[in-house]
């Protein structure tokens, strides 16, 4: 990837991709597929967005922006990680099987082998002891109504939709709610019904592998930004960071140039807009795209912490329904370090409206509170942030807080129903963006479709 020169210049640029996150990456894969040659344009000083990894500067460790957990049914995602070559890289289960932690009821998992359809459910159901016979025929009841497809009525949030279909206060709090934060990044009572049945469909009533889970083994930038921003140039494409949009100039129906720090770009071809909506309305801030409520977002909390000694999961992946962290991930496991090797553990907290605002130290202990009532020989120890660690000391744990104030578009039933599509007043202007109409929440899998669609676009306009 190329960093912005001190001059802006191009000899011809057929396609501008405006932010180098997934969408605006995948954007830029496929316009290279119709003829077009792409550049990217980033504001960051690394690409790859909210999907990237970064090098603590005081003890010198990639971690990432956050941990992300793909499915099965992620096809198009699978699909540029393979095309990419990366797919090699991501941890895969051989089924749907979900690990769950509470201090009431020990370990339990939703794990359903590779049948067909309604069978797995029926079976993953019977492995749960601590539903009674009673809830497990809801949880199926609930998977046949998927099967038939019947849509929740518009508007209508998760807990309403769930409440509906009968199930208790027990499955709510032990299975569904884990499933709609880690999903949609929100909490069932104000999350929008119609995604998050969208999703569920895929994974349990869909084909099968469909539930399977995949994790990165790598930090991510290694796993999809920098392998993406290598195929752009080797197909003749270029990746510019450092490169922020200060403005789109407009006459009559198309864009004509972009404003950068370091100049203006004319515009000869299509503009694919791969940024955040924030980001977006600050350049054409004269733009209605018809939202029924002012757009906001949904924040996520991740906690990295690192031992000075070893320690493991009894899985990469842990959900804890009663805890105020909602995932513990174990990247060494992960990661295939040995077996002595320091523990590293990274927590998540979705949809965290409240958590967002706590003090690092705060957070820190909460993760490591919940690492150490699973494997209680992580315990005994001191928990410091990595900035106020010294030289020389031993016997600390060390952690990371990172907080993504803007992480997803809330995915409330109002802001649902109004996300724009690729099209815009602008015959030459297209947008990307987990944040636009998808069919899916803001997840990776969503800016990967968002990227291929607004791709499509072009060949259809003669500039």
């Amino acid at each position: 990837m190329s960093e912005q020169s001190s001059t802006e210049s191009i000899c011809m640029t057929e396609a501008l991709i405006l932010g180098g996150g997934v969408a605006g990456l995948t954007a830029a894969i496929h316009v290279l597929e119709r003829g077009y040659r792409p550049l990217v344009l980033e504001a960051a000083p690394t690409p790859g967005g909210r999907v990237r990894s970064f090098v603590d500067p005081h003890t010198g460790e990639e971690l990432d922006n956050g941990p992300h957990l793909l499915l099965g049914a992620c096809q198009e995602s699978l699909a540029l990680l393979e095309r990419l070559g990366s797919r090699s890289q991501l941890w895969q289960s051989d089924r749907m099987r979900i690990p769950f932690w509470t201090p009431a009821a020990g370990w339990y998992a939703l794990d359903c082998p590779d049948w067909p359809t309604p069978w797995h459910l029926l079976a993953g159901l019977h492995r749960m002891p601590e539903l009674t016979l009673g809830e497990k025929g809801l949880v199926l009841a609930l998977g046949w109504h998927l099967a038939r497809g019947i849509p929740p009525r518009p508007g209508q949030t998760v807990m309403h939709w769930l409440q509906e279909r009968r199930q208790t206060t027990r499955l709510l709090h032990s299975l569904w709610e884990p499933l709609c934060l880690a999903i949609m990044n929100e909490p069932p009572a104000s999350a929008d019904a119609g995604l998050f049945m969208t999703v569920l469909r895929q994974v349990m009533a869909g084909k099968r592998g469909a539930g399977q889970l995949f994790i990165s083994k790598v930090p991510l930038s290694r796993l999809l930004a920098e392998p993406a921003c290598d195929f752009i140039q080797r197909q003749g494409g270029e990746v510019r960071c450092r490169s922020a949009v200060r403005q789109l100039i407009r006459q009559g129906d198309r864009v004509t140039a972009v404003v950068t720090a370091a100049g203006v770009l004319p515009v000869q071809g299509p503009v694919i807009a791969a940024l955040p909506h924030h980001v977006l309305m600050r350049l054409i801030p004269d733009w209605d795209p018809g939202w029924r409520v002012t757009p906001a977002y949904a924040p996520i909390v991740s906690v990295h912490l690192r031992w000075p000694l070893p320690g493991r999961l009894p899985e990469p992946l842990v959900g804890l329904p009663a805890g105020v962290c909602h995932w513990l991930f174990d990247r060494a496991l992960l990661a295939g370090d040995a077996e002595l090797a320091p523990a590293r553990i990274s927590a998540v907290i979705s949809g965290a409206y409240r958590e967002v605002h706590w003090s690092t130290l705060r957070l820190l202990d909460m993760a490591y509170q919940a690492t150490v009532a699973l494997v209680p020989a992580l315990g005994g120890l001191r928990v410091v942030a990595t900035r106020d660690a010294k030289k020389g000391n031993q016997g600390l744990v060390l952690g990371r807080v990172v907080r993504e104030w803007r992480a997803t578009l809330a995915p409330w039933p109002d802001l649902v129903a109004s996300r724009p599509g690729p099209k815009t007043p602008w015959r030459n202007l297209f947008l990307a963006g987990d944040w636009t109409q998808t069919g899916l929440p803001a997840t990776i899998e969503s800016a990967v479709c968002s990227g291929k669609t607004a791709a499509t676009f072009p060949e259809q306009i003669p500039f």
